[in-house]
């Protein structure tokens, strides 16, 4: 996991995936994974993708996370260099994820 707040550096100083901003925290936070060794044949139209995440805090707003692809066949490795995870292209295509409040810690959620 790879963290980018606004226009900061990037940190990966944190072993959690934290898909909600602090609530001491009003900046937007832009998270970035990597796959690797995925195949996609070029061309291809993805029509489902499956991730799972569990609950390691409850919280009781829902949240609304919009999911891009970087847009290379060769994408390079994350580093800590400020704006490293906005500079890249993404993918004109995105879907935007709507998670209900989760309730307990171990709550699962695709």
């Amino acid at each position: 996991e790879y963290i980018q707040q606004e226009d900061r550096n990037v940190s990966n100083s944190n072993s959690l995936l934290k898909l909600t901003n602090s609530v001491d925290v009003d900046e937007e936070q832009i998270i970035a994974l990597r796959f690797e060794n995925v195949n996609i044949i070029k061309e291809s139209v993805i029509v489902l993708a499956l991730v799972q995440f569990v609950c390691h805090e409850p919280s009781s707003g829902k949240t609304v996370i919009r999911i891009y692809g970087e847009l290379s066949s060769q994408p390079s490795y994350f580093s800590s260099s400020p704006k490293n995870i906005t500079k890249r292209n993404k993918t004109k295509s995105f879907v935007d994820w709507d998670i209900k409040p989760w309730q307990y810690e171990g709550e699962m959620t695709i």
